[in-house]
């Protein structure tokens, strides 16, 4: 595969309402996702920060992060 630098703009972790499995729950999971197809860069947010409460969603981004 060409590197493309790939930016995926549209990444959430984390379980969500909709969730019918596969989609990733863990910082590795997503990672591992992200490698499998290519992607370099991303943005992601947990799902709890769009589905419920932004402000605690982006705190575990954050705290998930730092690790």
């Amino acid at each position: 595969m060409a590197d493309w630098g790939v930016f995926d703009a549209n990444c959430a972790v984390g379980r969500h309402l909709h969730w019918h499995g596969g989609q990733p729950q863990s910082a590795e999971d997503l990672l591992a996702a992200l490698d499998h197809h290519g992607v370099g860069q991303a943005l992601v947010l947990d799902s709890l920060a769009r589905e419920h409460h932004p402000q605690d969603g982006n705190a575990r981004v954050t705290a998930t992060v730092a690790d």
